[in-house]
């Protein structure tokens, strides 16, 4: 025991110190999971993160944390005297975000091109670049940067003055297309989008590497961005579960956000269900549930506030008979989720629990269940009615199926040593390359 303890010491002293920079604080909570599948228990003190949300951030895989708020550089602007950054240091934060706690208070990211010009200005000329925080960085040394990819210029600025500082490569972290997303193309929006990409293609033909979270988007900006990178799947807290094969399924859950059309899907699924399938009740956890205020919902349907990742896990485990993933139907909803792959997937797929996939076969998630066959992916409203009609003559065979292939698909991606692992291999590797 005491070898192997030696061994992972030793492992972790070899590790290199990485400058983390995103607009999100990486922690366990909500959405940012995804960070755990790169750096999970790696070494506190060797990563260091810029941040640029106004929350407070949680405890999580980073020791230090230097948030700049977008208000106090407006207000810099105005006044001079106003302060800019402040330092979080781990052992002082909460471990989750509560419901409260994730909602984003005095930003200015919101949908709509103004918001990213209005941050360019706040950002430019480097404001951002504090005494403070080039005492901290300095003393820190990093030897790599890991940039949260997104569509603020002022992320990839910074990413770019610290690998100019100190001569050291850019991994690229993506589970999305932000510009290939956006669907207005009004003039304003075509000249953001074509001087963002000239830019952030030039960055990327310099010295970095793509880490990215699904097959699907590793080929696009293959493609589109001519950046090479390596796969790693999110993975979940719930260890891989061999399928019960239960014969019955009244309790569907849904967790996550409801944008990009999935409200009106989990709708269609409820309506229909209400009638082919009456003994279904649907639960949906979501941060932005008033997105169904006003609206006539089905009987079968109940909805609740976000809640902490970890009571998401409990409610899987323990109360879930079946798992709802849906995807919105309308052109822009799926230009929007064409790539991309759910971070709830891992947790479902783990969970051996029935999955039932609502949503385009062109989204990234709902094809992720087609084709590994680890749920029973419906793309259409007719398919849904015979579906749930099967069910009501108590016919599972559909998701029988499917469940069949849920603990390889598991143990297959997502296991968190193997895919934090594959990083970690990876990010050696490159480093190995450039110092020869």
């Amino acid at each position: 025991m005491k070898e192997k303890k030696d061994q992972k010491s030793l492992l972790g002293a070899s590790l290199p110190r990485i400058l983390v920079v995103s607009v999100v604080p990486y922690n366990k909570s909500m959405q940012t999971r995804a960070f755990d599948s790169c750096f999970w228990s790696y070494p506190s003190e060797k990563l260091f993160q810029i941040f640029a949300d106004p929350r407070v951030p949680c405890r999580g895989h980073c020791s230090t944390f230097y948030q700049i708020k977008d208000i106090d550089l407006l207000i810099h602007k105005i006044n001079k005297k106003r302060k800019i950054g402040k330092l979080f240091f781990s052992d002082s934060l909460k471990d989750e975000w509560e419901q409260d706690d994730s909602i984003k208070r005095l930003s200015f990211k919101k949908r709509g091109i103004l918001s990213y010009y209005l941050r360019k200005w706040i950002w430019k000329n480097g404001v951002w670049d504090t005494k403070e925080l080039e005492k901290e960085v300095l003393a820190f040394k990093p030897e790599a940067i890991f940039l949260g990819f997104s569509y603020d210029f002022f992320l990839f600025e910074i990413a770019e003055h610290y690998q100019k500082l100190f001569n050291i490569p850019i991994f690229y972290y993506i589970a999305d297309d932000f510009p290939y997303n956006y669907d207005k193309k009004t003039p304003l929006y075509s000249h953001y989008h074509r001087n963002f990409l000239k830019y952030v293609k030039g960055l990327m033909s310099k010295d970095g590497y793509g880490i990215f979270n699904s097959d699907k988007i590793r080929k696009h900006f293959k493609d589109e961005y001519g950046l090479d990178g390596s796969v790693v799947y999110i993975p979940s807290e719930i260890r891989p579960t061999q399928s019960s094969g239960s014969k019955k399924l009244t309790n569907l859950y849904y967790f996550g956000n409801l944008s990009l059309g999935r409200d009106k899907s989990i709708l269609t699924f409820a309506r229909i269900s209400k009638y082919k399938y009456p003994d279904l009740k649907i639960y949906v956890y979501a941060p932005d549930i008033e997105r169904f205020d006003g609206k006539k919902l089905p009987s079968c349907l109940t909805l609740h506030k976000g809640i902490p990742y970890s009571k998401v896990i409990e409610i899987i485990k323990n109360k879930a008979d079946g798992l709802l993933v849906a995807e919105g139907f309308k052109k822009g909803n799926i230009r929007s989720t064409e790539f991309a792959l759910s971070t709830k997937v891992g947790d479902y797929v783990c969970s051996g629990k029935p999955i039932i996939a609502f949503g385009p076969s062109s989204s990234g998630t709902i094809d992720f269940f087609r084709a590994t066959d680890s749920g029973l992916s419906v793309n259409d409203e007719e398919t849904l009615k015979i579906v749930l009609t099967e069910f009501n003559a108590n016919n599972f065979k559909r998701l029988e199926t499917s469940r069949e292939n849920q603990f390889n698909v598991a143990t297959t991606f997502f296991n968190k040593g193997e895919q934090s692992s594959k990083f970690r291999k990876d990010l050696m590797s490159y480093l190995g390359k450039r110092r020869h």
